[in-house]
């Protein structure tokens, strides 16, 4: 048996419900009724046709024809009401309308900028509407004194009643641009799209030069800097420094036989993160596989030691037994903790003193002891007793 289907005189189908149906017909019989009222200039007549449609059934195209026939009363804050909270274009265009009238010109541009972003969504009536938010929006240009912008949103206007088959609008945008010198006629519109054409192709090559120019720098800042950008980079820093200290200060020392990078491991730590943290919110990248390089290096030594190639051939010159005792040639010497010259004094000796000899590495300082105290005294102020 075959499935009956209902549908109505504008090709809505309501499947096998009758009672939907007959209910859209009655509403269409009013609908109809109202846009031939207010076509004819009998607002109050059309107003009443269009809430009997709304009565049987709640439709945005009715609501939106009624505010238009508010609007053309000059009744705003009823025109208002039938369109406030409608987020759909027709609706919008029909609001900045409104504030338009009421001279709210911030509003109105809001409306209309929205009607305009969404362009790309728009289908048949909608595409209408978005040619008359370019037209209001030049209107507003024009009232604010900025000719140029308003000729532009003119001439869109212009080109998109055309491409929306919105006549009326195309007309009104002609006939505002020949108020401001301009005759867009076709043959000033095709001039205008081979200029607008050969500019986009002259932008484009711009584009891919300073594209193929950025792509040989070391330097991008594409990525926007983030709490979790610098937390990261501080993290990766602080490795690179730790092992990158590792590596410098092992090849460093082993070469000098100075403790200049182990001596002070913390600040060397410190200065190779913050400059790996720069490079990275930066996004140096040669830079960071720069200060990586040393990390490896130290990861290597940390691992296997320093590799043969690396190490000293000339034979290790042995450095004598240091003598047991010393005495103190200097009037006065400081007793330091650490071997060098600005280092903790610990305790004060005096001319003659006799301390006990604990290491020498040749290096100038001499660890001795003195009355259960150890500490480094200059080497050129004791002499040695064999």
């Amino acid at each position: 048996m075959a499935r009956t289907v209902f549908t109505t005189e504008d090709g809505r189908s309501f499947g096998n419900d009758k009672a939907a149906a007959q209910r859209h017909a009655n509403f269409l019989v009013y609908f109809d009724e109202g846009n031939r009222l207010s076509a004819q200039g009998n607002y109050d007549a059309a107003i009443n046709a269009f809430n009997t449609a709304l009565s049987i059934e709640k439709n945005y195209d009715a609501m939106h024809n009624i505010s238009n026939v508010y609007i053309k009363k000059g009744d705003y804050d009823t025109a208002e009401k039938y369109v406030e909270g409608i987020d759909r274009l027709p609706h919008l265009v029909n609001h900045g309308r409104i504030h338009l009238k009421r001279n709210n010109l911030d509003k109105a541009i809001e409306l209309f900028d929205k009607v305009i972003e969404n362009e790309s969504w728009a289908r048949g009536q909608d595409g209408q509407q978005v040619a008359l938010a370019f037209l209001y929006r030049g209107i507003i240009y024009s009232k604010q004194g900025n000719d140029k912008e308003a000729i532009r949103y003119f001439k869109n206007a212009y080109n998109r009643g055309r491409e929306w088959e919105a006549r009326n609008i195309s007309e009104e945008a002609y006939k505002l641009l020949a108020e401001k010198g301009i005759q867009y006629d076709e043959n000033y519109r095709k001039k205008e799209q081979e200029e607008s054409s050969r500019k986009y192709f002259a932008e484009q090559a711009k584009q891919k030069n300073t594209k193929n120019t950025d792509s040989t720098s070391t330097f991008s800042t594409s990525k926007p800097i983030t709490g979790k950008g610098i937390l990261v980079g501080l993290v990766l820093g602080a490795i690179c420094g730790l092992i990158s200290t590792i590596a410098i200060g092992g090849i460093v020392d082993y070469f000098t036989g100075a403790n200049i990078v182990k001596a002070h491991p913390f600040i060397w730590i410190t200065v190779i993160a913050v400059i790996f943290l720069y490079v990275w919110l930066k996004r140096k990248w040669l830079w960071i596989t720069i200060l990586a390089l040393p990390s490896l290096v130290g990861f290597y030594i940390m691992c296997f030691g320093v590799p043969s190639f690396l190490q000293k051939n000339e034979p290790k010159t042995e450095i004598a037994a240091p003598a047991k005792t010393a005495t103190i040639t200097a009037k006065s010497l400081n007793l330091r903790a650490e071997p060098r010259s600005n280092g903790t004094v610990v305790k004060s000796l005096k001319k003659n003193d006799i301390v006990t000899v604990i290491s020498d590495n040749g290096d100038g300082w001499i660890l001795v002891e003195y009355e259960g105290v150890q500490g480094y005294v200059s080497s050129q102020y004791i002499t040695l007793k064999k």
